[in-house]
């Protein structure tokens, strides 16, 4: 597709090709082995006492940050082990002080950017585009969510446990993973892992694969390989969750009501899974943090309702859209943002049935959304569908588009048309971040006057010592995605940022760790 005028800024897909068909891909560098849980099951009570977690291959970790390779008292081993619908991850934390740990949370999915925690990186496709990571600190606090293209997403919520426990000589973690809450290929021998400690009152990070100052955990370029994982399976991969309702007023004019639904999902194979909801009850879904708007523009609250969220990232569409880092959301794009369904104008619709397939397919990944939305107090009953297809050229370029159909409040025909693509490596002359990314889009239905199209492109060099960005974005005033956010039509954006960061060897200076 190239709408209007915009031919020539397809163009960027074609340089990305080219860009990918010119750099070698290069090895990664470290391996293990999985091995089978055997002599009894595991205990889920963070202790690692059981002979299996003796049997399997130790992985060390190695300081990364502040000083990359060299030795450390905060020494960290981890075990994996596999059964036949589970991942075991067992994590050994040396510490030389440990009535010094930190926690300063005990919340799900709160930051635990400040506290001593380890972090779980799997790639279970190998395509280093989808993952999934897992988060635990010293207090037994779970951190969870998905990895796509390198930009974390920890709205998702999956089903796995954890369990930690202190010891003289620092603490351990016992992480399981059931099989079910991920999607993987039962085609490949081996998964794409990382794993990292933070000890934040010395600011140091251990890391099992990547260890330079330019490398980060997320990053799915730098993970390495966890052999082993060949017979996992899914099971019957039916889960079916009905629920039920009961209400009682005894106001006047009121009196008993009640209401059924379920949930049903199943997995048609290990890469494609295919969800189901009936009359829907949110109740369940995550609070929202109140917040006051004092500005002109729509406040952006992210996805918690469990259906919308499971596979949100098959559905993301484009690389580093938002022109600020600052949280500034009056910058933000989103051309497919699920808050628009089951809300009008402030006013909660019901939604009366949806079906969703996300999954992958060779190369290929999928996501199909088909949602239905009762009648409103002044809305009609609508119908909404969204479908997302992304194609991985190789390790480094992913090209895909994404298709919307429906205005939720039911008064406009509405549709938009994009294409996307993200070029990214981590060996850019030698071991350095690059990522190139391009977008365009048009809106098609009931607009006004104007124009209806928009793009923009990105390039980001993110590295310890250089680190610089530069986006762009055009968005046509007539551009109105129904199903998407844009609170600010009609504007050009840019953004340009550089900035260098010495980290001084003695001197003067040597108290300073970086600038």
């Amino acid at each position: 597709m190239h709408p209007p005028g915009t031919a020539g800024r397809s163009m960027t897909i074609a340089a990305l090709l080219a860009l990918s068909a010119s750099l070698p891909v290069t090895a990664r560098a470290s391996h293990a082995v999985a091995a089978p849980v055997s002599g009894g099951s595991i205990t889920l009570d963070g202790r690692l006492d059981e002979s299996a977690w003796r049997k399997a291959a130790p992985i060390h970790l190695t300081q990364q940050s502040p000083h990359p390779g060299a030795p450390t008292p905060y020494t960290s081993t981890v075990r994996v082990l596999v059964d036949a619908q589970h991942v075991y991850v067992g994590i050994s934390n040396v510490d030389p002080n440990p009535d010094a740990l930190v926690v300063h949370t005990l919340q799900r999915d709160h930051s635990q950017d400040n506290d001593d925690h380890v972090t779980i990186v799997l790639d279970t496709f190998g395509a280093r585009h989808l993952g999934y990571f897992f988060q635990v600190n010293a207090g037994g606090a779970r951190n969870d969510g998905l990895d796509v293209n390198d930009d974390t997403d920890n709205n998702w919520n999956g089903v796995w446990n954890a369990r930690v426990a202190r010891n003289d000589h620092g603490w351990s973690a016992e992480i399981v993973i059931p099989t079910q809450s991920l999607q993987f290929s039962s085609s490949l021998q081996s998964w794409g892992l990382n794993v990292s400690r933070y000890v934040p009152r010395k600011q140091l990070m251990l890391r099992w694969s990547g260890i330079t100052l330019d490398s980060d955990v997320f990053d799915l370029h730098r993970v390495g390989t966890l052999d082993g994982v060949g017979g996992l399976k899914q099971g019957l991969g039916l889960e079916i969750a009905p629920y039920a309702v009961a209400r009682y007023d005894s106001a006047p004019g009121t009196g008993r009501s009640g209401d059924v639904g379920a949930d049903i999902k199943y997995h048609f194979t290990p890469q494609l899974t295919g969800i189901a909801t009936i009359n829907p009850d949110f109740a369940e879904a995550e609070a929202e943090q109140g917040r006051v708007n004092l500005s002109r523009f729509s406040l952006f609250f992210p996805e918690k309702r469990p259906f919308f969220l499971e596979g949100s990232n098959q559905f993301k569409f484009s690389h580093l859209l938002s022109i600020g880092d600052d949280g500034n959301l009056s910058t933000r794009f989103v051309p497919y943002f699920s808050r628009r369904i089951g809300l009008v104008d402030g006013h909660i619709v019901p939604v009366r049935e949806g079906a969703k397939l996300i999954g992958h397919a060779g190369r290929f990944s999928i996501g199909v959304l088909d949602v239905q939305m009762d009648e409103g107090e002044k809305t009609p009953a609508t119908n909404l569908g969204v479908a997302r297809a992304a194609y991985n050229v190789n390790e480094n370029l992913r090209v895909g588009t994404l298709m919307t159909r429906g205005d939720p409040s039911g008064r406009t025909d509405n549709r938009f048309i994009g294409v996307d693509s993200v070029w990214h490596t981590a060996h850019f002359n030698g071991d350095k971040n690059l990522t190139v990314s391009g977008w365009v889009g048009k809106s098609y239905g009931d607009l006004k006057p104007g124009k209806t199209d928009g793009y923009g492109f990105a390039v980001q060099y993110p590295n310890d010592l250089w680190s610089a960005r530069l986006r762009f974005n055009e968005f046509g005033d007539a551009l109105d995605p129904a199903l998407g956010y844009l609170p600010r039509p009609g504007t050009r954006q840019y953004m340009v940022f550089g900035s260098y960061q010495p980290r001084p060897q003695g001197g003067a200076f040597g108290w300073v760790r970086q600038f």
